[in-house]
């Protein structure tokens, strides 16, 4: 009997992006204590992948009421929410499988980028929509009214 080795892959990939990797974001109503912090996020500085893998750290985000912070093991970074033009929820390149949060912030004409998703269950699990619910609350809490919102 010859056995089918693509159909638990197919199976396992259609069951990925229909259930937690396929999430939309809800708002935060009401208060939340400030500052969060999401552990086990993944983080990169750009919209290009690095290489093979889809991050270039894993570390801590922390989210205060004037910024957003990112502490690995390689890098850290301090995004000051007065700096950030627009943030999204989306699918980028070649990943089917995770939503990614993407902060584009400073000099408008050349502009940073941070690219943040949840690495727990490699990517698999829902927490990207967590990361960018409460980075969206803290910019509307805060009236940071120049930050463009994209779900």
């Amino acid at each position: 009997m010859k056995r089918n080795y693509l159909q638990p892959a197919r199976v396992l990939l259609v069951t990925a992006l229909v259930c937690g990797c396929a999430t939309t974001p809800i708002p935060i109503e009401g208060d939340v204590p400030i500052p969060q912090t999401i552990e086990n996020v993944w983080y990169r500085p750009s919209l290009d992948k690095p290489g093979l893998a889809v991050m270039s750290d894993t570390g801590t985000l922390t989210v205060n009421n004037n910024s957003v912070e990112f502490a690995g093991g390689k890098e850290r970074r301090r995004i000051a929410l007065a700096e950030i033009h627009r943030i999204s929820f989306k699918k980028l390149g070649s990943d089917l499988i995770n939503n990614w949060v993407v902060i584009e912030y400073g000099a408008k004409e050349s502009p940073s980028y941070a690219v943040m998703s949840a690495g727990k269950a490699l990517g698999w699990a829902a927490g990207s929509d967590k990361i960018f619910s409460t980075i969206e609350y803290v910019i509307k809490k805060n009236n940071f009214t120049s930050a463009e919102i994209i779900r």
